[in-house]
């Protein structure tokens, strides 16, 4: 059974907030739990308000000694899309100018769809193996009627998928429907496989992606599994889905991604 490495922080350190915005207006917070070493367990909440392009003024929480339960750093109020805000949490020592960096926590892009969480820790499994928990789930928009779903790893990324689950709801337009998932790195195709089963007009069916070492037919019938390996896929690759006589009402819709980042 792993066990949890929380990270442990002192009385006069700081948790702080960095964000940088390409042109939005919302307010981020940053939340969390610190357990102290009397054991009691303490709630931290904080926002930041982003006005426009550039840099945003940080803002830092004052820790007392224990250890970081966890955070997460999230669109509180107002809009923000993909691309728009990378932010950053770090320990650091005073809250002036002259602060000293302690220790990095997390990284990544925030948007109305996209959380940051504590993702520095580590858990330890049977053996001593460690494995990072850095994982992102994120809503994708509805593509068009007749259009396949397109997922793009975000510039300067690396993602390790683990899941990926679309609702594809057929047209009563006759035609058997071939569900496949394409994997390119924006150009070129380097893995594609087409589910065991079809999906026929007028029904609606799930489908779920995922490295599984089993494929079956569920009892329900609205379920379906298609099988990937680990894929690690970087910046500018995408996922998609590559549907054989979709049509033009088809529509693919509530799809959620999961994936580690790396």
């Amino acid at each position: 059974m792993g066990d949890y490495r929380y990270p442990y922080v002192y009385r006069g350190d700081f948790l702080r907030l960095n964000a940088t915005s390409t042109d939005a207006s919302a307010t981020l917070t940053l939340a969390g739990r610190i357990l102290t070493d009397e054991g009691d367990v303490l709630p931290f909440a904080q926002s930041m308000v982003i006005t426009g392009a550039g840099n945003q003024a940080p803002i830092t929480i004052p820790l007392m000694t224990g250890w970081i339960m966890g955070f997460i750093v999230y669109v509180s109020a107002g809009t923000i899309t993909d691309g728009e805000v990378v932010a950053s949490v770090e320990v650091v020592q005073a809250s002036g100018a002259g602060l000293t960096r302690i220790m990095s926590l997390a990284s990544g892009e925030i948007s109305n769809t996209r959380t940051l969480g504590l993702g520095a820790y580590e858990i330890a499994g049977a053996g001593g193996s460690v494995a990072s928990t850095n994982m992102v789930v994120a809503t994708q928009a509805n593509p068009a009627a007749g259009a396949n779903l397109v997922v793009t790893v975000t510039a300067g990324q690396v993602w390790r998928l683990q899941s990926l689950r679309f609702t594809l709801t057929n047209s009563a337009t006759v035609a058997t429907r071939s569900v496949a998932i394409n994997f390119d790195d924006g150009v070129s195709s380097y893995y594609h496989i087409c589910a065991a089963t079809t999906q026929l007009a007028s029904q609606a069916q799930t489908w779920n992606i995922g490295n599984v070492g089993h494929v079956y037919t569920p009892s329900g019938g609205s379920n379906f599994i298609i099988p990937v390996p680990e894929i690690i896929a970087a910046g500018g690759h995408r996922i998609s889905t590559a549907i054989n006589s979709l049509q033009a009402g088809d529509q693919i819709s509530n799809a959620v991604i999961s994936y580690q980042l790396l």
